[in-house]
């Protein structure tokens, strides 16, 4: 049987990796980097883009959602139930995957626009660590 923790940090790192590349796109059309009514034209393409993006973050994310499932344990057992410290672990794993990662990938640049997949994953993995229920995770 799968622990309450392994569940809790699941549903965050899947929540991050199926909403972020939609929040990636809005913050690119607000930042008026792409032309969204064009895009939603092309459906076939908008889910080409949307599945390529949920592939590359499950597979460039799945050892930093190991990390941040051990350190959920972690916080759990030492400091009892604490979102801030899940939100906070969550977002700095993010932040130093994509900081390890994009300059290897030489997409860490100010054109690229993938520093805002990282603000948009952030932003999923806050949100998540508030929205998911902890209480099954008190001993």
């Amino acid at each position: 049987m799968l622990s309450a923790t392994f569940k809790y940090s699941l549903k965050i790192w899947l929540t991050s990796v199926l909403l972020s590349p939609v929040l990636f796109a809005l913050i690119l059309y607000i930042k008026r980097q792409i032309d969204l009514p064009e895009l939603l034209e092309s459906r076939f393409y908008l889910l080409t883009i949307y599945a390529l993006y949920v592939g590359a973050l499950l597979i460039f994310s799945s050892v930093t959602w190991l990390a941040f499932w051990l350190s959920t344990r972690g916080i759990i057992k030492r400091v009892g139930v604490r979102k801030i410290a899940v939100m906070l672990t969550g977002i700095t794993l993010t932040i130093v995957t994509f900081m390890l990662l994009l300059p290897a990938l030489g997409m860490l640049t100010d054109g690229s626009g993938f520093i805002n997949l990282m603000y948009a994953n952030c932003l999923c993995i806050g949100w998540g660590a508030w929205y998911y229920d902890l209480g099954l995770l008190i001993s």
